[in-house]
């Protein structure tokens, strides 16, 4: 294994580049930890279950103390954010036991617009007409934003179908890459939309193939998931591992997780998920079944005992899960935020 059986496993997948701490900063230390590790989870970077980084750890990679990594986790545990099990270790907690949240962020986040505006010399007077005329453009603006994501495999769906769900005013299109060759009227769709996605192993040739979306082109990085990663780490030589897929790129994706761990693939057994009458088998034949995220096989009814079975008797189910990287997703946002304010102006004119 490239990781030490010695390294602590917690939190070791945890991607720290969302976490900028600035010592010139009026805001305290802990309190950026905390806003990183915040906006990390309103991202989807860090989910329900998944595990922080230890304190040791974190105070090393970031160049602060341990104190003030074990204040931020504090406060997050404090707003329901984090939970602490036996060892230290603190985990996300689940959606039900965040629900004040949104509340608390929203209200650091107006208490900070507005000192930032009467530091800018603005009267409580002059903010209140400008937030005021700013909400109601917001309220009466129908124009939705297009975007649509150009990929080569459908079970990367779900990843921007969940990071657009926080942005209701955007209407989110997807295209096969394949189907968009074949179907004349794909591509029309496309070509109507505001803002065109797609990962970096396919920007150049999309470009080049059409070059009508080139301007309204967006490159973005979709990264593993830390379960996803955690889970793979976990298999051992002993295990013996299936793959059940939709798209053979799934199982190209399989073979470079397993290479990438050293974990050997040359029995690597793979059924495709419509194979109904080899399916019961294959899960018995298995110890480690990896799959994609929107596999059928796990959301139809006739295949739940089947699939509890193979769970009661010590099967594991990997999930192939991404999120879209940080960086990307600030582009993303930026765009957004450009097309939205592009929009407003031309319906409404600039009234401040």
């Amino acid at each position: 294994m490239w990781l030490s059986e010695k390294i602590e496993k917690a939190g070791i997948f945890m991607d720290v580049r969302g976490i900028e701490v600035k010592k010139d900063k009026k805001i305290p230390m802990y309190q950026q930890v905390s806003d990183g590790i915040l906006k990390m989870i309103d991202y989807g970077e860090l989910k329900n279950g998944d595990c922080l980084m230890p304190e040791r750890k974190l105070s090393e990679r970031m160049g602060i103390s341990r104190g003030t990594v074990r204040k931020a986790y504090m406060y997050l545990k404090d707003m329901g954010m984090v939970i602490s099990k036996k060892g230290g270790n603190y985990y996300v907690s689940g959606a039900d036991k965040r629900s004040g949240y949104r509340e608390i962020r929203a209200a650091r986040m107006i208490d900070q617009m507005l000192k930032e505006l009467m530091d800018f010399g603005l009267t409580p007077r002059e903010i209140s007409q400008f937030v005021g005329k700013g909400v109601t453009r917001i309220l009466n603006r129908d124009d939705k934003i297009m975007v649509g994501v150009i990929e080569c495999r459908k079970d990367v769906y779900y990843v921007f179908e969940r990071f657009f769900s926080g942005y209701p005013d955007v209407e989110f299109n997807f295209f096969v890459l394949d189907e968009l060759t074949a179907v004349p009227e794909l591509l029309m769709q496309a070509e109507s939309c505001d803002l065109i996605l797609t990962t970096a192993s396919h920007y150049y040739d999309i470009c080049r193939l059409y070059p009508s979306l080139e301007s309204r082109m967006l490159e973005i990085i979709t990264l593993w998931s830390q379960k996803t990663l955690t889970e793979i780490h976990k298999i051992t030589s002993q295990d013996s591992v299936g793959v059940i897929y939709s798209s053979v790129k799934t199982v190209a994706l399989a073979k470079s997780m397993l290479k990438y761990f050293n974990i050997s693939y040359k029995n690597l057994q793979v059924i495709n998920q419509n194979n109904i009458r080899l399916l019961e088998e294959f899960f018995l034949q298995h110890d480690v079944l990896i799959a994609e995220p929107m596999c059928s096989i796990f959301s139809r009814m006739q295949y739940q005992g089947m699939v509890q079975q193979f769970q009661a008797r010590g099967g594991k189910i990997i999930i192939f899960e991404h999120y879209i990287d940080r960086d990307s997703s600030k582009a993303i946002d930026n765009e957004i935020s450009r097309l939205a304010e592009e929009k407003s102006n031309e319906r409404y004119g600039i009234e401040f």
